[in-house]
């Protein structure tokens, strides 16, 4: 990574730049440069074949007066004065070089480069707002827990989020107040990294630290580690080949088809929880998004939304496993009959198309189905596996059906040794 400090009014008192288009041409200049004539420059030229992205990073509780102050800014040739613009300022400018180098990365047929900067360490979650807008993934993001809009937004559009909390338990927040486990929870696209761990950290293993401080202090399951690192390498901007070698041939594939069990260790069931509730929440908007001009229609899905979130209880049997129960109904109650026939949305009747279902191994493809609700979390959707034969399992408030490969393997699925570690270098298949 290119790491920017943004200390422009350090260096124009220091006299090293009189305007912040300087600044920026000293940034970015050499870049395009050796680009465009690689021969020239060499030296430059190669460094950016090791160069995955840009980070942008300074002290964010250092407020601009800009941003309290408000009013119009002057275009970077003209900001002449000592003061460091405000961030916003400096993430539209950082954004629209590096979108540029990319274009141009793209016509030479070269890598592009990811845009992540610190963002939501610590100051104005307006800091996060900006990075919404223009940046791929950010570093740290623990301020999007003031921010449940944001937040939600963040998830949506799954954008990254590499957080370091034993860097954030030394300067910003502590470790048991560390949103990352509810980050984690609720299915935002987050990842572990170190930050500064010469500083940090206390052996020549940084990252598994952060790894065993996730699993030790946060409770954090194996399936829930193997989900952080997959997650990990998706957010990366290493080339497809490495990413095939660690994740498999189908990794960019949206859901469980694009998730190889025998590269991540990670369950099926697992990935389509994750993929089921994002594409419930998305499908929530858009009906939303359909109906804010249709006030009658707008009541009605607003009624089917509040039904099944009243209508969400899991009861607790002797054993202490979670169970569902429901009332008969029809198989018949489409969204667009929801919305047609207020009548139907009572209680018992809020199911997905489909029916009851049965723990019983469904001999077409051998998997099991399983029901999933946007309020579960990761670890209880993994539970609700169906039980076996004689116990009915349902769940009348489910906004759709997980499916995940039946745990007996056919003999020419089931691998006859553990995959090997992966290496420096992926296989040369390409």
């Amino acid at each position: 990574m290119i790491q920017v400090p943004r200390l422009f009014g350090l260096y124009k008192k220091m006299g090293v730049v009189n305007t912040f288009a300087d600044m920026l041409r000293n940034i970015f200049q050499p870049v395009f440069e050796a680009v465009v004539n690689p021969e020239a420059n060499r030296d430059v030229f190669m460094a950016l074949h090791q160069v995955t992205g840009w980070d942008s990073v300074d002290d964010e509780s250092v407020m601009s007066k800009f941003t309290t102050e408000g009013g119009e800014l002057p275009d970077p040739e003209d900001w002449t004065q000592p003061h460091n613009p405000p961030y916003s300022y400096w993430m539209y400018y950082m954004y629209a070089n590096i979108r540029a180098l990319n274009e141009l990365l793209t016509a030479r047929g070269l890598r592009t480069m990811a845009y992540r900067p610190h963002s939501g360490e610590a100051g104005s979650i307006s800091h996060l707002a900006s990075t919404y807008l223009l940046a791929e993934s950010i570093n740290h993001g623990i301020m999007l827990k003031k921010s449940p809009v944001l937040q939600y937004l963040f998830y949506l559009k799954q954008i990254g989020l590499a957080m370091s909390p034993l860097s954030n338990n030394a300067l910003f927040l502590e470790l048991a107040k560390n949103p990352f486990p509810q980050y984690f929870k609720i299915g935002m696209n987050v990842s572990l990294s170190t930050d500064d761990p010469l500083m940090f950290h206390y052996t020549d293993e940084p990252l598994l630290e952060e790894y065993s401080i996730a699993a030790h202090v946060w409770k954090m399951s194996n399936v829930d580690l193997c989900e952080i690192a997959r997650l990990s390498v998706l957010m990366s901007n290493f080339e497809p080949q490495y990413k095939r070698h660690w994740l498999g041939s189908s990794y960019k594939r949206p859901g469980p088809a694009g998730n190889s069990a025998r590269h991540t260790n990670l369950p099926n069931m697992r990935v389509q929880y994750r993929h089921d509730t994002l594409r419930g929440e998305l499908g929530f908007l858009d009906d939303v998004i359909k109906y804010r001009d249709d006030p009658a229609k707008a009541e009605i899905a607003a009624a089917h939304l509040n039904a099944m979130i009243n209508n969400r209880r899991a009861n607790e049997d002797d054993a202490g496993s979670v169970h569902f129960t429901h009332t008969p109904f029809s198989t018949d109650y489409s969204p667009q009959k929801c919305r047609d026939e207020p009548s139907i949305l009572t209680p018992q009747l809020i199911m997905p198309p489909g029916g009851p279902l049965h723990a019983q191994e469904d001999h077409h493809g051998g998997e099991w189905r399983c029901p999933v609700s946007p309020t579960m979390s990761a670890i209880d959707a993994d539970r609700a596996r169906p039980q076996r034969k004689g116990r009915t399992v349902s769940d009348h408030s489910s906004v759709g059906w997980a499916t995940t490969t039946s745990p007996r393997l056919d003999a020419e699925q089931r691998p006859s040794s553990p995959p090997a570690m992966p290496g420096l270098l992926p296989p040369n298949t390409d």
